[in-house]
């Protein structure tokens, strides 16, 4: 590894007089160092082009210790070779990257063709999001749920939810509101024991919403909807 003064040459090369440690060229497992992108206090980050490429900033300390060898595309194959990809979790996020960016996904018109995507450490890394599931609460039976329905998949967006939470986290949820209190009408029917058919044919026909939802089956002359 070359260090001491060094500064950039006319092809944007180091060379004698910068102090800034020249990787550019050197392969460190599945990547290659290109050029430094920029310094955070002792902390220098690089770009670099993976054999599979890729290109991905990456922390030399990362690349002078081994920990960071590859995109993240190294890392995707090796779960799968161990059975990483038999995992619900691993399904989950093969779903949430199909959606976003495979145009031929029955799912793709609701998602990347409303561009939606998915962060660049998630998608390019099962591991990474493998981490955060885990650390928020994942467990079998959940759903990963989007908080703002047009914002992307990404750690501050995401949450895991049951579907029927999800379900009510979508652009054709009906909310009704009682005595400011706002939720979907889903969620009001399972608190009054009424089904979702009921309080809408109730509010169709002109009930009060407060009725509506309140008021017994029977209890002014609707048919129940079931």
């Amino acid at each position: 590894m070359r260090g001491g003064d060094i500064i950039r040459d006319s092809c944007g090369r180091f060379t004698k007089g910068s102090k800034v440690l020249d990787i550019s060229g050197m392969r460190f497992g599945h990547l290659i160092a290109v050029e430094r992108i920029h310094r955070n206090g002792s902390r220098s980050y690089w770009k670099c082009i993976c054999d599979c490429g890729n290109e991905k900033i990456i922390l030399l300390q990362n690349l002078r210790n081994g920990d960071a060898t590859s995109c993240g595309c190294q890392r995707i194959k090796s779960i799968t070779r161990h059975g990483g990809s038999h995992t619900k979790l691993y399904v989950v996020w093969q779903g949430m990257v199909r959606r976003c960016y495979d145009s031929k996904s029955k799912n793709y018109v609701n998602y990347g063709a409303r561009g939606i995507h998915v962060c660049d450490e998630w998608r390019g890394d099962f591991g990474i999001f493998q981490k955060w599931a885990v650390q928020n609460g994942y467990r079998d039976g959940l759903s990963i749920d989007r908080i703002n329905n047009d914002g992307n998949y990404s750690p501050n967006n995401c949450r895991w939810t049951t579907d029927k939470v999800q379900m009510n986290n979508t652009r054709k949820t009906v909310y009704l509101e009682i005595n400011g209190v706002r939720k979907p009408i889903s969620f009001w029917a399972d608190e009054y024991g009424i089904s979702k058919a009921t309080i809408r044919e109730r509010v169709k026909r002109g009930w009060l919403v407060e009725e509506a939802v309140q008021v017994p089956v029977g209890g002014k002359g609707v048919v129940k909807c079931s």
